[in-house]
């Protein structure tokens, strides 16, 4: 099969079978409590939100008879055509259609007798004062008409379409700005002010040519895009005395609270600097105490709509007007209609919607259940940023600034990075459709998959230069299945070295200016997976590389996962190349076989770390004479274990026997991780050498009476506790609890031999 073949039938693959639909991680660092949908009436306690009982109504002076009772909205259709599910949010326009007041007669229309024609807008609003005025012989129900605008473009919204939602959502929006533009609590842009003074014309037309009712009551967002929005809509409007613009800033109007800056507040007193017309609920604090985005949390929806049921709560038992402006935000007005049982419908910047709100008093005591309020948010900056490896070698990151193909592959890792993080949490791997809650998650991760297979697929079927080659995004490819399933990362590793050939090979390769972006970890990463995969399911496609080519990639880069040096490096290709034909040998591997092997562990025991030390420094002297030990250490005992047995007594002559080579040469990689343990706080580094400390250590239930035993088992526990460390780390692939997995099972089988652990292809 073809290379391009391969990764189309891959595509096919994933888009005819294996689509399974993201939601937030389900971490919890704060409870809120609330009872939601029908049954609810909410009491939201969350850590930080000191000031709430503060916005919480108290007293119920306009609606005292909801006191201590629950509060039930619904949306009443039938009015505006935004509740027909046949209007399509995303071109919908409230100026082009009245703000969706639906022609249509009411039953108070009768009342009008002979009078002058009223207007649409005039016998909707005596039809709602007739539902409240009947509300009186029923105290348990009230009506409002609540018009609820989103702000006009802020800058945010510029960098977002100018970035692209990729990039935004993973690194810009946590910055303050770019240099140019600042989007921390941002302001409008021309076009932002633009669409405010729209809505402005709209309004004086509505209220002086058509009756609309002017409105009774104004509320904000603390957040600059809507102060200023507000302002520009309704300011300069010319209003009765009695109805002024009187607008007030409630803190729980505000947008969904993430971790991006622009949902961050200014203080008190810069709002009022540029809004002194307004004023503040009471309680409101001068600095922001809500958001929590400094500290990697992002607010759920769950936690959303609880704060939203207190504001409107506050709202229709302290507000006794009828209708009301709020100035809002697109994830807060959508999570407002989801309290109040609306369709779905979002908004485009500047956009309006308004909505005939029925609030019933039910009667039953408020109750509270627990929900997540805030939960961390996996972005570059929280999951990635913070725990890439700096012990060997300086952080280069990602090109943010510029558009193109890879957002598509950024955007995998990321979503990647979020399932992992759900597995961790529940310490197993997660496979599609076993965790409905991931089920939105996982349709993301595919649908971007598929993005990147058609990049994949477009540059192998074009005649390509050298720097367009696909090695990196084949790369890619398998790095977003180690991060979320671990299943196909040896189908792709074979499809990329297929492609190599199918372009000239090493020999091509080697004879570009530079090496390709990825070669070098590649290669690193195919040696070291070919070790933890049995003799018989290895990756072939660089075993004819000779030597000189090896060490000319090898020695382009070191990984900071595994700095082993480039000799023992390729002792290790070299040490699976024997593996290889020796499984495929029957009975036994021939001389020239065993010739092979003993030249591999020649050249593992004529290795000098002291030298190469010398001649490789990183970090530090010591670390890095330290590495050369101790990857000198664990790359002997590894051949050890996995070269034919023959060979390996030939080439140790005065051992007595292969137990006791077995066991010396594992003590000495024991004294040396050790070591390395005491030098690093933790380090990917030690990951390799502890895997082959770990099948080293592995003894038959029979051995239980002799005396190493007990040593063997402290070994099994470090290895265990080590990997336990390293599959919790942030940013470590499925692979590092695949290997956790196999080793403890390995462990408890009493097997002892390298392919009775890893019987399967594994990455490492």
């Amino acid at each position: 099969m073809t290379m391009l073949a391969h990764y189309q039938l891959l595509f096919l693959l994933f888009s005819c079978g294996y689509l399974y639909s993201p939601a937030a991680l389900a971490v919890s660092l704060d409870a809120a409590r609330f009872n939601p949908g029908d049954d609810a009436t909410s009491e939201m306690k969350i850590a930080h939100l000191h000031t709430l009982l503060a916005w919480t109504p108290a007293a119920l002076a306009n609606w005292p008879e909801a006191a201590g009772k629950s509060i039930r909205y619904t949306s009443v259709p039938g009015y505006f055509v935004q509740d027909d599910p046949a209007t399509d949010p995303s071109t919908f326009d409230y100026a082009e259609h009245n703000l969706g007041l639906i022609e249509r007669s009411y039953p108070t229309d009768r009342s009008y007798n002979n009078d002058a024609p009223k207007t649409q807008w005039q016998r909707f609003a005596r039809w709602v004062n007739h539902l409240n005025k009947s509300c009186r012989k029923d105290s348990s129900v009230r009506y409002k008409v609540l018009v609820m605008g989103r702000h006009g473009q802020g800058y945010h919204n510029a960098a977002e379409s100018f970035y692209g939602t990729p990039a935004w959502n993973c690194y810009w929006a946590e910055l303050d700005g770019n240099g140019t533009s600042i989007w921390a609590d941002p302001k409008l842009t021309p076009q932002g002010l633009s669409e405010a003074s729209k809505a402005n014309a709209f309004y004086k037309t509505r209220f002086e040519e058509h009756g609309m009712p002017y409105f009774q009551s104004y509320y904000s967002s603390p957040l600059t895009r809507c102060i200023q929005t507000a302002q520009g809509t309704f300011a300069s409007l010319d209003l009765p005395a009695a109805r002024p613009f009187a607008p007030v800033i409630k803190e729980l109007f505000r947008e969904s609270m993430t971790i991006h800056t622009c949902d961050h507040r200014s203080n008190k007193t810069y709002i009022r600097s540029i809004a002194p017309q307004f004023s503040f609920e009471e309680g409101f604090t001068e600095e922001d105490e809500l958001w929590r985005g400094k500290q990697g949390e992002g607010e759920t929806s769950d936690g959303q709509r609880a704060r939203n049921k207190i504001v409107l709560d506050d709202v229709f038992t302290n507000d006794a007007n009828t209708w009301i402006s709020i100035t809002s935000h697109s994830g807060e007005i959508a999570s407002l209609l989801a309290v109040l049982d609306h369709r779905k419908f979002g908004l485009q910047t500047g956009q309006i919607i308004p909505v005939l709100v029925k609030a019933e008093i039910i009667d039953r005591p408020t109750t509270t259940s627990t929900i997540v309020s805030f939960t961390p948010e996996a972005t570059y900056f929280t999951f990635v940023r913070p725990h890439r490896a700096v012990d060997f070698e300086g952080i280069v990151e990602p090109p943010f600034h510029i558009q193109g193909d890879w957002c598509i592959g950024f955007v995998c890792k990321v979503i990647g990075n979020r399932l992992q993080q759900s597995c961790k949490a529940q310490n197993r791997i997660l496979r599609p459709g076993e965790d409905p809650s991931l089920a939105g998650l996982w349709a993301t991760y595919w649908l971007y998959l598929h993005k990147h297979l058609r990049l994949i697929n477009k540059i192998v079927g074009e005649k390509v230069s050298p720097a367009r080659m696909v090695i990196a995004p084949l790369m890619d490819l398998m790095s977003f299945d180690l991060l979320a399933q671990g299943i196909f990362w040896q189908l792709h590793m074979k499809g990329l070295f297929a492609y190599l050939e199918n372009i000239g090979g090493i020999k091509f390769i080697l004879s570009l200016p530079r090496l390709p972006h990825k070669f070098a970890s590649l290669m690193h990463r195919a040696i070291t997976s070919n070790t933890t995969s049995p003799a018989n399911g290895q990756v072939t496609g660089h075993h004819h590389y000779t030597d000189k080519q090896l060490k000319h990639v090898l020695d382009s880069d070191i990984s900071s996962d595994m700095p082993c040096p480039t000799e023992l490096f390729i002792a290790l290709a070299h040490t699976s190349v024997v593996r290889h034909r020796a499984a495929s040998t029957e009975p036994e591997p021939g001389e020239e076989l065993h010739v092979m092997a003993r030249k591999v562990l020649s050249a593992i025991d004529g290795f000098d770390p002291e030298a190469w030390a010398k001649e490789n420094e990183f970090a530090s002297k010591d670390i890095t004479l330290l590495m050369g030990r101790l990857y000198h250490a664990a790359v002997r005992l590894f051949s050890t274990l996995t070269m034919p047995r023959a060979a390996v007594l030939a080439a140790y002559p005065r051992q007595a026997c292969y137990e006791s080579l077995r066991k010396s040469q594992r003590l000495e990689l024991l004294g040396l991780i050790q070591q390395g343990l005491g030098t690093f706080d933790f380090s990917h580094a030690l990951g390799w050498p502890m895997v082959v400390a770990g099948v080293a250590s592995g003894t038959s239930h029979e051995a239980r009476n002799e005396a190493d035993y007990a040593d063997a088992l402290k070994i099994q526990d470090m290895v265990d506790a080590y990997y336990t460390r390293a599959w919790m780390y942030p940013i470590s692939d499925i692979s590092v609890f695949i290997i956790l997995g196999k080793l403890r099972s390995f462990w408890r089988s009493g097997k002892t031999e390298w392919d009775e652990c890893f019987y399967e292809p594994t990455a490492c």
